[in-house]
């Protein structure tokens, strides 16, 4: 799911309404018919992930970066990872691979580059078995 619109729409109170930052002070949120005050915030954050516009990149190493939400992921996790979102290719191609400085933001790979790895919060949303 996408959300967009206009500037004053409402995005930023919705973004923060779906994970109970704050809750509703009128009405109800509903997923899959469940009242989302009924869940746990544990399960509900659990069940949300955000991608921003764009990828943000700390300064580090590719596997760094991969394994922001996990730091002690083995290897193996930080690979189906990549694989997971489809980045795996393009790290193969970098010149140290996984070792690969990136820099704040990115800076130290073009800007083509730079949108081909998941940023900290896509890959902290991702579980691999």
């Amino acid at each position: 799911m996408a959300i967009v619109g206009p500037s004053g729409a409402g995005k930023t109170t919705l973004v923060s309404l779906l994970p109970r930052f704050w809750d509703v002070t009128e009405g109800r949120i509903l997923i899959d018919g469940t009242d989302i005050r009924r869940l746990t915030l544990a399960d509900l954050r659990g069940m949300i992930g955000v991608v921003p516009q764009e990828p943000a990149l700390f300064g580090g190493t590719v596997r760094e970066n991969i394994a922001y939400a996990r730091p002690d992921a083995p290897e193996s996790d930080i690979e189906a990872a990549a694989k997971a979102a489809h980045a795996a290719e393009f790290v193969e191609r970098l010149p140290a691979r996984y070792d690969t400085i990136v820099g704040e933001r990115g800076v130290k790979l073009s800007a083509a580059s730079g949108n081909g790895l998941p940023s900290p919060g896509r890959s902290s949303r991702i579980r691999p078995c």
